[in-house]
């Protein structure tokens, strides 16, 4: 893990808010279509089928760059949680249906026990 945060610091990601935030837009987009699709990339339609990996590394990363990086809390959450609202938007206007909120109340439930217990 060490070697991750030496080349995020390399990268210059903690002084580049734009670069994070594209980072953590990126990262929340692919953990929720992760969980969703089979290896095969099939929709999993089964919630018992989903795969939260993907969403749970995420918010301990989060978590990580919270405690790792001099950030301001409240801006940076607030941009997780847009990056969040507009993806949940986005599949629910284009998958109707199919939309499936699982994910998306997994990854909030999470960011709000994980950031509350790291205080």
């Amino acid at each position: 893990m060490n070697f991750f945060f030496r080349d995020f610091v390399q990268l210059g990601i903690e002084k580049d808010p734009k670069m994070l935030y594209t980072f953590c837009n990126v990262m929340v987009r692919t953990s929720i279509e992760l969980a969703q699709v089979t290896r095969e990339g099939e929709l999993r339609l089964n919630n018992n089928a989903l795969d939260y990996r993907f969403i749970d590394s995420f918010i301990k990363l989060v978590i990580v760059l919270l405690g790792s990086f001099d950030l301001n809390k409240h801006e940076f959450m607030s941009k997780i949680f847009e990056f969040i609202k507009v993806k949940l938007d986005e599949d629910h206007s284009s998958l109707q249906l199919r939309f499936n909120q699982k994910p998306y109340y997994r990854m909030l439930m999470n960011i709000l026990t994980a950031v509350n217990m790291s205080e």
